[in-house]
Order: structure tokens, then C-alpha cells, then sequence
């Protein structure tokens, strides 16, 4: 039957498999023998593939995932050591269910992965489908396998990436096929060490195994449970024999056999050779006979285990011979028999090819080749149960068939499909004036004007002839040839054809080509004819295609292939076809790429039509909408994505709601197509009908773009308007909400059946060609078709201003006590983007020196009475960073006098705008002054922190105590001081004891003369340090920065405008030397340098604006000079903080310290006469330390000074006191 011939073909293909056959199914009901009439459909394979989408990805895994996975194992296979695999199975359990004639086979492998990372491990099931796969890990949860097949069916492969054990599951299901009144499956196992087979029958049904003992089985419920383990394990084939109804064994199908048949037609003689691989099915085989054709005349048969072979007449049947076959031994495995022979001459010239068939009717499959010398082409008359494949023109590839004769002529194969297991073939050589066949490839291409065809027609000679040198063609009268060319593809014959047409009746015309030697074995022709078709262009309705049929006169065979293909989208229907074949085959499809039909010529009486007819169009879209809610409108745009198939279309409808209005504009993006015309009626559901009319037929992708506009009423919420397509197949999109900085929106999605619609993240969003999307999405969610809804409110907040600049560092360095002009430097380290200039707005009395940015100089504007302009280049970098240099001084009258001394930096003003000016916050800030040795810095008030060594403390005033005055002339004063002391107490005394008063008037003199001298050295003024002027004179004027800023265009007012007005320049290029146009620097009340009392405003605008560009000048501080660093914690924002400072200038209060001194000095020598001597040591040593931590700094010195006399008075008395000691001892010693 059909269907056992068709289990034969499925067994064949698997390979070396275990089969079984079980019980009687039930009775099936009578099957109707009409067959309805064939219809052929071609389906464009784009129309195919969208829907077989719809089903979404099988069990196996995609082809380039694939790739990429076993790529990645056979990398982790290398560091498993040679001889040892990756994955080892260990036990394969099969549970085999049988019911409605179905078998479901389940395949648990328990398997270990040895080696680390992905491994790929191969499952030796051939031929088998997979419903499902899963895999276990240990102590996890079962997921989906990762499964693929191998390239020429050799199985199956999964890839593992865990180390340690895994049980795969693998799920199939195949039909039981009904063979008589039984059923056969197959069944393929593995090679395991271990596993167990379990089947579950329906009640009634026995299996035996191949050593015809029955196997164990029990009853549950109305099923019927065998249990089998095969051998110590499963092996490769194992085979299961069935059982009838009443338990004994099965014996009408003793086996089924593949069979090959190889036919080689060489030198006029047929040679056969047929190669049979036997399987036994149910009991063993000692003895078979199989019946050959009786022209087949038997040389040789080999087999395993075979011991006699005769040929015997078949009493019933007279074209038949029957071979015996005895073995050795009963066969219960797989055997190969090989016979071969020769075909007799044939009686009416023709040779006659049919099947072999066994005696007791096994089932089996069959192959047919025939192998034939090249240029000696058997003819094919006639074939019943077989079908030609097309003409073959590579070498054999049969097992033990030589590719070439003895003679070295090269074999070429005619392939034969049988349709069942039994078939003939008639064939015969040619005649002598048949010697040539041709070869024939037509395409016929259907385009706007009409149909071409374009003919490729080989002529080959055949046996020892040349080909013809004129051949005869007959093709349809509808067609008009246009030309006729050489075609190298057959050897070519070098030169253009000479050829015409005749016309000999109506229905046909007469091509005669003809060609000048006849030394060529073959040539070919390249023949293009046009005609036109009725209905064409196919807008509707039908048109009819009558393929051209091209005979070629006295060919002995003609082979080739019909083609047809069409640059519009028609729908073919092939009719009353002759003689052609409907072909796919891999060797067609190289020829035919872009042919939406293929036939193959079987013979010369070849023919057809087909209908031609327009698909219909198909509309599928992907709409992306992008909407953001101003504050006087809601802003959407829509692209939509179209995919039209079919015919196509030159219209396109879409719905949109009617708040959009009737004012919109739709375009196709990125086409060569436009929207010609556009028109609106009134839909349902409160929703417009637009349709947009096209410039030409649109098939393919078309992108559909607008942007709406709807104006916001007082309603709360809002809702977005959604394009919607009536006529697509399907759509589906996205829906895109954008969100100012300032707005908070609340929106809410449902479809038509009130479910929320899903969330799509920013990173799954598909771009619109058209737009960008928005800088804020707030929401986005995925369509799934047409009635999904979205409302959209919104809450606004007052929007933020964030700073473009950031100021991280400001130094500030300071001299202090320079004369009447104090000199001052501020750099600011900034990060800064979008900023257009930065203004420093200065304080009273400061004037502007120098500014530079980036170490260079600048151009100087001035924006008011007190703010100086700085352009800087606009950048757009967050992450740019400038540094601004300021040089400056100031009035030392505006800084205050000792002791106090206070100084404000310039504020920095980021301009973004003319409008939008913002201070700079300052993160960091540390200020360094410089002053001379004479001057003390004792207190510096908040926010600045002072060093710990000039803070103002209970006791830190005594640790600042100076003594770099000239301590050894001070000293030296002192002295003097005291012998003054000592003299006048002498002199008291001398006139007490009655001394000369002249002589004590004379000392006296020379005592003053002496005190004169000595206070008019000690007491010189000390040369003080012109530091103003210092500072000027060190000040660059002319750094290399400067001249490389300045250009060699530049005018000379403007390098000139930042020298200073009291220095000279000097011109290098006239050798003169000239003062620069200007005043003095930027001052408040000065204006820019050199332009005294410009009127400048911050609102008013300034026509006669002009810029002085500065000088790269310094600060240098005199290396006697100290420095005392102060800094601000946290952030400073605003006007800048002011540094004040308590001082000590000791130049200004050196006498009233040694007066202060000398009283002191005085008093500790008079108390020392009394007993109140120890009330001023408490209160000369006591008070001062007391009184240090609560006075101001103004006092310490006197303190200083009280403190000092009154250590030096008592260290001097205790010395009196000792040499007096000292002198009173040597006395009573002597």
C-alpha cells in the first residue's frame, strides 16, 4: 500500500533502527477514492515567511546562534585533555506510550559535564522530530534546552554551561504506520551505559523481542506496561518484533530491504548491479528468494554467511526469474547482499529496467541510476511507478561505479525516483540521425511593457558526430525575436549566427540558424523574443500567459528548464500543463535565482498557460508616536512604518480623532513616491476618514510622517491621538511621552480590553527615522493593535536655574605695607560652559593693572562704573576649565592703617545673556599675605581661618613677642640706660659725701654727651622699604605671553592700551621710544585705562564701546617679605567675603615700648629698696599674662613691654645680689 511504501521511505533515511510492530488497530472507516482537482498556488516566500512568524521560534535553536554557541564550545573543548569528553552520558530511560495510533516517545538522559564553560555534547538520534526539550541541573529548575541538529542529519547536539550532572528530556511523536492489519514504528536507541525501555500498550497487545522470546509484562488499568533492558545496556539497534491478537508470533513480514539499482550503458551493453541491505523483522532468515527480471542475466551474488545461490523460472510468471538465497546461518541481524549481471540484447530495440521483488512479499525501498557514457544519451520511451530527476551533468557518485571507461569517456547519471516499490523503464539508443540533443533554458520575464523571453538553447553532439550545422526551431506565432547571439556557455562557434524566421502556418513560426563548420561537438544560442499580453499592465481582472514552447527539429532529446519571473506582484495559476515538472532541486536553483516558477522539460510535447492575476494588497503598520504637552498646546508626531505587499496600492486610508482638525499634512520620508492629494471625510466614533492619494503604485516599505498640533482647553487631561489604519492585516507601535524639566505627568494606558498596556524602557525603543526622540521620556508602551487609549496630566514646578560655571579654586595673593599703593592678585580656576563673558565687578579704590585668561592677555570692556567685561570663547563643554587672572591695587587708606587692615576680592559674574547674569560659587578659597618683619599679623576675624600661630589666645599674644628690631643695638641702649642710672645714683652720693660740685657737672656733661650719642645712633630712623615702588619697577610689562597674544595688524592704540602712564615703551621696529595714549589703570572713577570719565551703564547700551587689551603682568613679592595664608571653609556665593586683620607694625611703636620698658626697669629698682618689692613681681609678671587674652591687639605691646622691664629688673638685681654675694665672701675668706 501507500502508505507501507512511504514507512519504507521514512526507514531508509533513518538509518540502522530498531523496529516494532504491534497488534491490530481498530477498523477504520472506508476512505472516500475521488480526489479533488489539483490546484498549484505559488506563494512569494516573503508572504510565506510572515506567517509562518505568526508561530514563532521551534525547539531547535536560529542558525546564527547556532554558530556562535558551538564556536564558543569547541574553544572550551580544547582545555578538556585529549581522550576525554566534555559531557558523558550515563543512563538513557525511554518511556514509550502508544494510543490513538500515535507513539510518544520520551528520552530521559541522565548525563555529567566534565569540563568547564559552554560544552556541546552530541545525541545519536537520527531522523527524528523534536517536540520539546528541556534540561535539568542539579538542585536547579528545569529551563529549555539550547538544541540544534547537525549538518547531514548525523543527530542532534545540546550545549551544557554548567559543571556537574544534568537530565535532558527530550519529546517526540510520530504516527504508528498501518502495514495490513498491523502497525509498524520505529524506534531508535542510544549507545548508554545503563537505561531501561518502558512502553505502554493498549490492553490486547504483545511485543516480542528479536530471540522470539516474549517479553515480561503486567496489567495497569486498560493499559498493558512492558518493561525492557536491552543487553547490560541500550545499544545502537536493538529489534522488537510484533504479536498478533492471540499471542504467537507474527510471521507474514519477515523483513524489508533498501534496495539500489545501478544500470550502466556502456559500448551498447547494459550492465546491472543491485546492492540490497536486508533487515529481519520478527524471526530469523536462513533461507530467501527474490524475483529478478528475466532479461537480467545473473554473473554474481555476495552476501555474509551466503553458501548457494540458483536462478530458477517462476511457474506463474513468465518475465520473471527466481534467485534462491541459502545462508550459512539464520540471519538475525542487518545483512548486504550484492548481485550484478547483464541485460540482454534487446528484442525491439529497447532495453527494459524494472524492480526487484521478494517471494513472500517483504516491503521494500528502491533507488534506480543509470549511468551513461557522455556523449552516447539513451533515450527514455516510456515509465510507469518512476519519475525522471532533471539531467544531470556532474560524475557519479555511486559506490563501486568508475567515474570514466576503460577508453577514458567520462560517465554521466539519469536519477530515477521510484514512487513505489515497483517500476519499469523502457529505453533505447539513438539512431543515426539523432545525434544530437538539445539542452534548453527559458526564462520568461513579465514586465511593465510585456513578457521577454530569453532562450538559452544548447545543442550537443552526441556518440563520435559533430552537431548539426543547421538547426530548425518552432516556436509560437505571438512571438517576435529580436536577436540571436553566439553563447560560450556550450563551447560557442566564435562568431554571430546567421538565422531567420518563416512562417509557415498561423499557429506557428520557423527559426533556421545555421552555422559555417561542422567541426563543432557543441554550441549554443542566445535567443531574446518580446510579446505583448492581453490586460497588461494588471491593474484588475485576469490576463493569460500561454508559455512558449521552443521545438527543436530532429533532436533526438530535449531537456531543460522553464522559468518565469515578473517585476510586478501577480499571483500565478498554472493550467492545462504538459509535459513539465514543478521543480525546486538544489542544482535548478542556481539558474533560477529570482524565478517564481521553475519547471523541468520531461519531454519534447511540452506546454501550458498561467493565469495571471493581481495579489491582493496587504497593509501591515507599525505606527510610532512621539507627544509632549506644552503649556498652549499638545504637540505629537506620527511616523508610521507600512509594509505593503501584494499588487499594491496608490491609496492609503488612516483615521484620526477630530480634535486633530482638518489643517494636517502628510508626506512619505525617504521615497521617491509623494502624496499628490489629500482628502477627509467624516468617519464614526468621532474620528476623520483621511486618505491619502499616491504618485505611483507603492509595494514595499513606506514611511508616512505628520506632525499635529491641538490646542489645550481647561480640561485636566488630555488624550493622545492615535493613527489607526482600517485596512491593515495588522499594526501594532509605540507611544512615546515626552516631559519638559519643569513638568510632572501622570499618564494612564489601556487596549480595548481595559488592560494596562506594557512598558517599554528607553533602550527597547525603536528611533523614528523622521524626528529624535525627545531629551525627557516620562512614559513609553507598546501598542499591540488599534483602540489602545493613552491620557496624559500634567503638574508643573518652577524650573530650576543651575549654574554654567563653577569657580573651584580662587589663590588670592596680597602685599601688605607697600606705601600708599597696595598691590593684590586673584586667580580664579573655573569650570565653565555656555558663559559668554565673566564681569569682576571691583570695590572702591581698587584700580585694574593686568587681566588675563589662560595665561594670556585680554581684551578689557567696561560694562558699568564698577564692572569689567572679559569675553571668553563660548564652549559648549561642561567639562572645559579657564583660569582668570586679576592684578590690582589699592589705596592703602581704603585697606585701613595698623592696626587694622581690611580687603574685599572683585565679585566674578558668569554672563550668560544680555539678561541672565548669575555669580559664580567659589568651592575653595585661600588668601596669602605678604607683609615685612616689623609687621605682626595677630587676629584675623571669620569667615577666614588664620594659621594657629596668629590666632588671638589667652596666651598667644606672648609667643608673638618680636625681638628682629636690632635686638643687640636695643640691647646695647639698654646698657647705656642703666649706666646713666648707675651714674646719676653715683653722682647723688659723691655730693652727699661732699664731692666738688664742678667736677660733678663736668662728669655730667660728658655723662650726656655720651647718652646723646648713643640714643642718636640707636635711635636713627630705620631706612624704610619703598615697597610700592619696588613692586612697580618688578612688574612685567612685556612678558612673552603678551607679544605672542598680539597680532602684527593689531593697531598701536591697542597695544598700547594696557602699558602703564608714568613708563615709557619702547617701539622696537622705529627705535623711538613713546608713552602710551592712556592714564592710568582701571579705576571707579576713571573708567577703562587711558579713556578718563567714559559714561558706561549696565542698562544703557553703548554705541562707542571700545577695549583696552591688556599686559601679562605679575605679582612679585620682596623676598623679605613673609607670608601668612588664610582660608574660607564651605562655599562662597555672592558678594566675597571681606579678609580683616588686627596688626602690629612695630616700626611705629618702638619708643613707647623701651619707655614702657625703662619704667618698668625703674620701678623693679626702687621696690627693691622696700618690702614691696614682691607685690610688683606679682603684678610686673602676673598682670600682663592675665591681661594678654582680653585686651585688644593695640595693648599688647605695652604689655610686651611691662612684661620684659620687669624680667629684666629682677634678673638684674639677682645679678647685683650675687656679685655682692660673691664679693662679701672673698672678704671673710681674706
Amino acid at each position: 500500500s501507500l502508505a507501507f511504501a512511504c514507512l519504507l521511505l521514512i526507514c531508509s533515511l533513518f538509518g540502522p533502527l530498531s523496529h516494532a510492530v504491534l497488534g491490530d488497530p481498530p477498523a477504520a472507516p472506508p476512505v472516500s477514492t475521488s480526489k479533488p482537482p489539483e490546484s498549484r498556488l505559488s506563494i512569494p516566500w516573503d508572504e510565506f515567511s510572515k506567517v509562518v512568524e505568526q508561530y514563532g521560534q521551534g525547539v531547535l535553536l536560529p542558525h546564527a546562534e547556532f554558530e556562535a554557541l558551538w564556536k564558543e564550545s569547541e574553544e572550551n573543548r580544547k582545555a578538556v585533555p585529549i581522550g576525554v569528553s566534555g559531557v558523558v552520558a550515563e543512563r538513557c530511560d525511554i518511556e514509550v506510550t502508544l494510543a490513538d495510533n500515535q507513539l510518544r516517545t520520551a528520552y530521559v538522559i541522565d548525563v555529567n559535564q566534565l569540563g568547564k564553560g559552554l560544552q556541546a555534547w552530541s545525541i545519536p538520534l537520527q531522523g527524528i522530530g523534536i517536540d520539546r526539550a528541556t534540561v535539568t541541573s542539579q538542585g536547579g529548575n528545569e529551563r529549555g534546552a539550547r538544541l540544534a541538529r547537525l549538518p547531514g542529519n548525523e543527530g542532534l547536539v545540546i550545549f551544557l554551561n554548567q559543571p556537574g550532572s544534568h537530565r535532558i528530556r527530550l519529546e517526540t511523536q510520530s504516527p504508528a504506520v498501518k502495514s495490513g492489519r498491523r502497525l509498524l514504528f520505529s524506534l531508535p536507541l542510544m549507545n548508554v551505559p545503563s537505561g531501561r525501555i518502558r512502553l505502554t500498550l493498549p490492553e490486547g497487545m504483545n511485543i516480542w523481542s528479536d530471540s522470539g522470546e516474549r517479553l515480561s509484562d503486567r496489567v495497569e488499568g486498560d493499559n498493558r506496561i512492558v518493561e525492557w533492558i536491552p543487553g547490560e545496556g541500550l545499544c545502537w539497534e536493538a529489534n522488537l518484533s510484533p504479536a498478533d491478537e492471540a499471542g504467537g508470533q507474527a510471521t507474514v513480514i519477515r523483513s524489508w530491504t533498501e534496495t539500489t539499482l545501478v544500470a550502466s550503458l556502456i559500448e551498447g551493453h547494459l550492465n546491472w548491479q543491485g546492492r540490497l541491505h536486508i533487515h529481519p523483522l520478527g524471526e530469523s532468515l536462513q533461507q530467501l528468494k527474490l524475483r529478478i527480471p528475466k532479461g537480467f542475466r545473473l554473473i554474481d551474488a555476495d552476501a555474509a554467511g551466503l553458501t548457494e545461490w540458483s536462478v530458477s523460472p517462476v511457474p506463474d510468471d513468465a518475465e520473471s526469474e527466481l534467485l534462491s538465497l541459502k545462508f550459512r546461518q539464520p540471519i538475525r541481524t542487518q545483512i548486504t547482499l550484492e548481485i550484478s549481471g547483464i541485460v540482454a540484447n534487446p528484442s525491439a530495440g529497447e532495453w527494459i529496467l524494472t524492480s526487484f521483488r521478494w517471494e513472500d512479499g517483504s516491503p521494500q525501498t528502491t533507488r534506480c541510476v543509470l549511468a551513461y557514457e557522455e556523449r552516447n544519451l539513451p533515450l527514455i520511451t516510456a515509465t510507469e511507478g518512476i519519475r525522471l530527476e532533471p539531467l544531470g551533468t556532474g560524475r557519479t557518485t555511486i559506490d563501486n561505479l568508475p567515474e570514466d571507461t576503460d577508453d577514458g569517456v567520462k560517465l554521466r547519471l539519469l536519477r530515477f525516483v521510484p514512487a513505489n516499490g515497483d517500476f519499469s523503464v523502457r529505453l533505447r539508443l539513438p539512431e543515426s540521425s539523432e545525434r544530437f540533443a538539445a539542452d534548453i533554458l527559458l526564462h520568461t520575464k513579465l514586465g511593465p511593457k510585456g513578457a521577454e523571453s530569453i532562450t538559452e538553447l544548447g545543442i550537443v553532439a552526441l556518440g563520435a558526430s559533430s552537431a548539426p550545422n543547421r538547426i530548425n526551431v518552432e516556436f509560437p506565432v505571438e512571438w517576435t525575436i529580436t536577436d540571436v547571439q553566439s553563447h560560450p556557455k556550450y563551447g560557442g562557434i566564435g562568431y554571430e549566427p546567421v538565422w531567420k524566421v518563416e512562417s509557415d502556418d498561423a499557429s506557428a513560426k520557423r527559426l533556421t540558424i545555421l552555422v559555417e563548420e561542422l567541426t563543432f561537438d557543441s554550441y549554443g544560442f542566445v535567443i531574446r523574443a518580446v510579446r505583448s499580453l492581453p490586460n497588461w499592465p494588471l491593474e484588475q481582472g485576469v490576463s493569460n500567459l500561454t508559455l512558449p514552447k521552443w521545438v527543436v527539429d530532429s533532436a533526438y532529446t530535449t531537456t531543460g528548464l522553464i522559468l518565469v519571473s515578473s517585476e510586478e506582484s501577480v499571483q500565478y495559476r498554472p493550467l492545462n500543463l504538459q509535459g513539465l515538472t514543478p521543480t525546486s532541486s538544489p542544482k535548478t536553483q542556481d539558474k533560477s535565482q529570482g524565478a517564481d516558477l521553475r519547471y523541468r522539460i520531461s519531454s519534447a510535447d511540452y506546454g501550458g498557460d498561467i493565469e495571471l492575476t493581481r495579489y491582493r494588497s496587504r497593509l501591515a503598520a507599525f505606527s510610532s508616536t512621539t507627544v509632549k504637552l506644552d503649556r498652549d498646546q499638545l504637540k505629537c508626531q506620527v511616523e508610521s512604518v507600512l509594509q505593503i505587499s501584494g499588487s499594491g496600492t496608490r491609496e492609503i486610508q488612516l483615521t484620526l480623532p477630530e480634535s486633530c482638525g482638518k489643517d494636517l499634512r502628510f508626506n512619505l520620508h525617504g521615497s521617491s513616491n509623494e502624496v499628490v492629494s489629500q482628502e477627509v471625510k467624516a468617519g464614526e466614533a468621532g474620528r476623520n476618514l483621511w486618505i491619502l492619494h499616491l504618485k505611483q503604485q507603492a509595494v514595499g516599505e513606506l514611511r508616512v510622517v505628520a506632525e499635529m498640533y491641538v490646542p489645550r482647553a481647561e480640561a485636566v487631561e488630555y488624550s493622545v491621538p492615535l493613527v489607526d489604519y482600517p485596512t491593515a492585516e495588522r499594526q501594532n507601535g509605540q507611544i512615546i511621552v515626552g516631559a519638559d524639566a519643569e513638568q510632572f505627568l501622570t499618564v494612564r494606558s489601556r487596549d480595548t480590553q481595559q488592560r494596562e498596556l506594557p512598558e517599554l524602557g528607553v533602550s527597547d525603543l525603536i528611533t523614528p527615522s523622521s524626528h529624535a526622540l525627545p531629551e525627557r521620556v516620562a512614559a513609553a508602551f507598546r501598542t499591540p493593535g488599534a483602540g489602545s487609549e493613552v491620557i496624559v496630566s500634567e503638574q508643573r514646578f518652577q524650573p530650576e536655574i543651575l549654574p554654567g560655571a563653577v569657580c573651584d579654586h580662587l589663590a588670592i595673593r596680597s602685599i601688605l605695607d607697600v606705601g600708599d599703593q597696595q598691590m593684590h592678585e586673584a586667580k580664579w580656576t573655573i569650570r565653565h560652559g555656555r558663559v559668554q563673558s565673566f564681569i569682576l565687578m571691583m570695590t572702591e579704590g581698587q584700580e585694574l593693572w593686568s587681566a588675563q585668561l589662560d595665561g594670556r592677555p585680554v581684551e578689557i570692556h567696561q560694562a558699568g562704573p564698577d564692572e569689567v567685561k572679559i569675553k571668553v570663547p563660548v564652549s559648549e563643554d561642561p567639562l572645559k576649565r579657564s583660569i582668570v587672572s586679576l592684578l590690582y591695587g589699592r589705596n592703602l587708606a581704603a585697606s585701613g592703617k595698623p592696626p587694622h587692615w581690611h580687603e574685599q576680592p572683585p565679585q566674578l559674574v558668569a554672563e550668560y545673556s544680555s539678561i541672565d547674569r548669575r555669580p559664580v560659587e567659589i568651592l575653595d578659597q585661600n588668601w596669602t599675605v605678604y607683609h615685612p618683619e616689623e609687621v605682626q599679623i595677630v587676629q584675623a576675624e571669620p569667615p577666614y581661618q588664620a594659621p594657629a600661630r596668629s590666632e588671638s589666645g589667652w596666651w598667644s599674644w606672648l609667643w608673638n613677642i618680636r625681638f628682629t628690631y636690632n635686638l643687640i643695638p636695643r640691647l646695647f641702649l639698654i646698657g647705656a640706660i642703666a649706666l646713666l642710672y648707675m651714674f646719676v645714683w653715683a653722682v647723688l652720693r659723691m655730693i652727699k659725701r661732699g664731692v666738688d660740685v664742678g667736677r660733678v657737672f663736668a662728669i655730667g656733661i660728658i655723662s650726656v654727651v655720651i647718652v646723646g650719642v648713643i640714643s642718636s645712633v640707636v635711635f636713627a630712623p630705620i631706612p624704610a622699604i619703598k615697597q610700592a615702588d619696588n613692586v612697580v619697577r618688578k612688574l612685567s610689562r612685556s612678558s612673552e605671553a603678551a607679544r605672542d597674544a598680539l597680532s602684527e595688524e593689531q593697531p598701536a592704540e591697542q597695544s598700547q592700551a594696557g602699558a602703564f602712564d608714568d613708563e615709557p615703551i619702547y617701539d622696537a621696529e622705529r627705535g623711538k621710544t613713546r608713552r602710551p595714549m592712556g592714564g592710568s589703570p582701571f579705576r571707579k572713577d576713571r573708567g577703562v585705562a587711558g579713556h578718563a570719565g567714559l559714561p558706561l551703564s549696565v542698562k544703557s547700551t553703548v554705541t562707542n564701546k571700545s577695549a583696552k587689551l591688556s599686559v601679562a603682568a605679575d605679582l612679585v613679592v620682596p623676598p623679605e617679605f613673609n607670608g601668612m595664608e588664610f582660608r574660607m571653609p564651605g562655599i562662597s556665593v555672592g558678594t566675597p567675603p571681606i579678609l580683616s586683620l588686627s596688626l602690629i607694625d612695630h616700626r611705629r611703636h618702638s619708643f613707647p615700648f623701651f619707655l614702657t620698658l625703662l619704667i618698668a626697669l625703674m620701678v623693679v629698682w626702687f621696690s627693691a629698696r622696700s618690702s614691696i618689692w614682691r607685690l610688683w613681681f606679682l603684678v610686673g609678671i602676673c598682670l600682663p599674662l592675665g591681661l594678654g587674652g582680653l585686651v585688644t591687639p593695640d595693648y599688647h605691646y605695652w604689655l610686651q613691654a611691662a612684661l620684659i622691664g620687669t624680667l629684666l629688673g629682677f634678673i638684674g638685681l639677682g645679678l647685683i645680689r650675687l656679685i655682692e654675694l660673691i664679693r662679701s665672701r672673698k672678704t671673710v675668706r681674706s
